[in-house]
């Protein structure tokens, strides 16, 4: 059907390999030398696909384990369409959290293009926290790449995600018509700080400072006049203590 599509062995009639199913279209062009194409398309795009045989000897299957460039590029490309469209689903709230939550680890394992996967992870933990789960073998792969400016993307979205968690488990809902997701260091100081939440902002702060810290003295003027008036001395003083050594 148009969702869903197999290989079949017409010699004993097993699947020989199934199509991830996701909120995409499939159609079966046609098989040439080792490979089979096939269109994947939504409403707004169209790719033209191609995948190895699964031969039956083993002698076969190992040669047909060496894909071209250009199949590759070509099943890498309809993997992230598969995965654009599964993350529209998830954002139209359309289909059930825990089964994209399932398929979406899934495209994460197989697709390799890791600045993709970022954009991809930063719009899902952006609907819903629950998506956390997918950064930390994101992780890992990041780190072993040692690209330091995706690192750094990816410690930026962690912070952001624990900071969202911190204030849903207080129950705090001055942030309900905030986007922290959008904001710089400095701009989610401001705005803890602006709330009274001299411990977001401490913990936002330390947590920022142990990737980067790019300050001027304009951006620390800005925080400090943030603070409000009517702030308990107290936590100013925690407050003073965790912003003013990083500083130094």
């Amino acid at each position: 059907n148009k969702l869903n599509m197999w290989i079949v062995d017409l010699k004993d009639s097993k699947v020989v390999h199934s199509f991830i199913e996701c909120d995409a279209n499939y159609y079966p062009l046609a098989a040439h030398g080792n490979g089979f194409y096939y269109l994947v398309w939504n409403t707004t795009e169209v790719h033209i696909c191609c995948t190895t045989n699964i031969s039956t000897t083993a002698e076969e299957h190992q040669d047909n384990n060496k894909p071209s460039k250009h199949s590759t590029k070509s099943s890498q490309d309809a993997l992230k369409l598969q995965l654009h469209s599964l993350v529209d689903a998830a954002l139209s709230k359309s289909l059930d959290q825990n089964q994209v939550l399932f398929q979406v680890q899934i495209f994460f394992e197989k697709i390799e293009d890791l600045h993709f996967l970022l954009e991809i992870a930063f719009k899902l933990c952006q609907h819903d926290i629950v998506y956390k789960t997918i950064l930390q073998p994101l992780q890992r792969r990041i780190y072993e790449m040692k690209d330091y400016n995706q690192i750094h993307l990816l410690c930026d979205l962690m912070i952001k995600v624990e900071l969202l968690e911190y204030i849903l488990f207080r129950g705090n809902k001055s942030y309900e018509n905030i986007n922290l997701f959008q904001q710089t260091c400095k701009q989610l100081c401001i705005t803890f700080i602006a709330n009274s939440d001299l411990d977001l902002a401490s913990i936002c702060w330390l947590k920022y400072t142990e990737i980067t810290l790019k300050m001027t003295p304009d951006d620390v003027i800005q925080m400090l006049d943030a603070i409000p008036h009517n702030i308990k001395m107290g936590s100013l003083i925690i407050w003073l203590r965790n912003f003013v050594p990083p500083l130094l």
